[in-house]
C-alpha cells in the first residue's frame, strides 16, 4: 500500500490567467491530495484502462474491415457495369 495506482486532476475555474500575450506572468501551483487506500494490486492497475481502450480498439477495427468490404462491393458493381 505504498505506491499510487489512481490521481485524478481537477483545474480550479476561478484560477485561470490569460496568457495571450508575450509577457511574464507570475504563476502559483497549488494542489490538494487525498489519500484513499485500495484492494487493486500495483500489477493490475491498468486493468481499467486496457478493459476500456480494448473495446474502442475492437470497435475501430470493425468499421475499418465493414468498410473495406463496402468500398470492394462498390467497386466491383463499378467494374460490372463498365464491361455489361
Amino acid at each position: 500500500m505504498d505506491r499510487v495506482i489512481e490521481i485524478i486532476a481537477r483545474l480550479d475555474p476561478r484560477s485561470i490567467l490569460d496568457l495571450k500575450e508575450d509577457r511574464e506572468v507570475d504563476v502559483e501551483f497549488t494542489y490538494t491530495k487525498k489519500w484513499k487506500g485500495t484492494y487493486i494490486l500495483f500489477e493490475n492497475r491498468m486493468d481499467k484502462f486496457i478493459q476500456t481502450s480494448l473495446l474502442y480498439i475492437l470497435e475501430i477495427h470493425w468499421f475499418s474491415i465493414i468498410n473495406s468490404c463496402v468500398t470492394f462491393l462498390l467497386l466491383m458493381g463499378f467494374l460490372a457495369t463498365i464491361l455489361m
